[in-house]
C-alpha cells in the first residue's frame, strides 16, 4: 500500500440509466450511469451509502466482456454497500477492506468458472466524514475535486500509458493519442491480491465538489465542459444528466458513470432564517403592544360596547 504525498490541494431518462440519490443532513450526493452510444451493455456500477455522520460512495468500471465486467463491477458495488452498512468506522482502513473483499469475491467467482484472470473492475471509492475526504483507487476510474473554479485530478491512473508518462517514455500529449491508454496495470479481481492506491486525507472546504467517474466521462468530455457543469447552479441530478449528455454528444464510446458530492452546508442559512423569523415576530408584537397602549381608551370603550350588546 503506497501513500501518495505528491498531490497538494489548497485548494429523456431512458431505461438504460441507473440512478440513486442519498441526502444527508446537509451535504448531498448523487449518482448516475448510462450505457453510452456504442456498447451493448452497461458494465459500470456505482454505490452511495449515506450514514449518520458520513457518506461512502464509489464508481466501478467492469472489464472482461461477455457480461463478466458487469458482474465484476456489481460484486464490487455490493461489497461496498454491505461493508458500509456493517461498519461504523469511516477511514482508509475501511476503504482497504472494501477493495480487498471485492477482489476476493471477484477472483473466487472467476476461478470457480475457469476464467481466472479474465474478469475484473476498476474502482474509485471515497468517504466524507466530518468534512474530511478519504479516498483510494485501482485502475483508471478517477476522483476530481472542483475548488474555487479549478478542476483537480486527485487520483493516479493505473494504466500502461500513465506508467510510460511517469517514466518519461512518452509525453502527456502523446499519451492522449495513444492506443494503449486503456490497458490497465491494476484491476480489482484479476489477481488473488490487490494493491489499491490511497491518498493523503483532505479537509474539504465549503463549496467543494467531489466528482467520481469512469473513463467514459473524461475521455469524451473535456475539462472546461466538466467545470462549467459542476460550477453551475443546476440541481445535482441535472448536473449528472448534463455530464452524461455531453459525453454522449461527443460519441459516447463507453459506458458513462458519475457520482457527484457537494460539500455545501445549509445550516447557517436555516439558522439565519429562524433568527429573521424571531425578529419579525418580536417586531410585530412590539408594534401591537405600542398600538394597544396608544389606543387603549378607544379599545377598552369598544370592548365594553361589544360586551354590553
Amino acid at each position: 500500500m503506497r501513500k501518495d504525498t505528491t498531490i497538494k490541494l489548497e485548494i429523456s431518462k431512458p431505461e438504460n440509466i441507473k440512478e440513486t440519490e442519498e441526502t444527508l443532513s446537509e451535504p448531498r450526493c448523487y449518482g448516475l450511469s448510462d450505457i453510452g452510444k456504442v456498447r451493448g451493455n452497461n458494465e459500470d456500477s456505482f454505490a452511495i451509502v449515506a450514514k449518520r455522520g458520513y457518506c461512502i460512495f464509489g464508481v466501478f468500471d467492469g472489464m472482461g466482456g461477455m457480461e463478466r465486467g458487469e458482474v465484476a463491477s456489481s460484486i464490487a458495488k455490493e461489497e461496498l454497500i454491505k461493508h458500509a452498512n456493517q461498519s461504523e468506522i469511516a477511514d482508509e482502513k475501511v476503504l482497504n477492506e472494501i477493495f480487498e473483499r471485492a477482489n476476493e469475491k471477484i477472483y473466487s467467482y472467476s476461478k470457480e468458472r475457469g476464467i481466472e484472470g479474465k474478469m475484473g473492475t476498476t474502482g474509485v471509492i471515497a468517504i466524507v466524514k466530518n468534512g474530511t475526504l478519504y479516498y483510494g483507487n485501482v485502475g483508471d476510474s478517477r476522483l476530481y475535486i472542483l475548488r474555487d473554479g479549478k478542476l483537480i485530478k486527485a487520483t493516479h491512473d493505473h494504466t500502461l500509458v500513465a506508467m510510460q508518462v511517469e517514466q518519461g517514455i512518452i509525453s502527456k500529449k502523446d499519451a492522449e493519442k495513444s492506443n494503449l491508454k486503456n490497458i490497465l496495470t491494476k484491476a480489482i479481481g484479476v489477481k488473488s491480491t490487490v494493491q489499491p492506491e490511497f491518498y493523503v486525507p483532505m479537509k474539504l472546504k465549503e463549496g467543494d465538489t467531489v466528482l467520481l467517474c469512469s473513463d467514459g466521462l473524461y475521455n469524451m468530455a473535456n475539462e472546461k465542459e466538466i467545470v462549467k457543469v459542476l460550477s453551475g447552479s443546476l440541481m445535482l441530478k441535472e448536473k449528472a444528466e448534463k455530464l452524461i449528455k455531453i459525453a454522449n454528444k461527443h460519441g459516447g464510446k463507453d459506458n458513462i458513470t458519475v457520482v457527484i458530492y457537494e460539500n455545501k452546508n445549509k445550516k447557517p442559512i436555516r439558522k439565519n432564517r429562524k433568527v429573521f423569523l424571531y425578529i419579525t415576530l418580536l417586531m410585530i408584537a412590539a408594534v401591537a403592544i405600542a398600538l394597544f397602549v396608544m389606543y387603549k381608551p378607544l379599545i377598552m370603550k369598544f370592548i365594553g360596547t361589544v360586551v354590553r350588546k
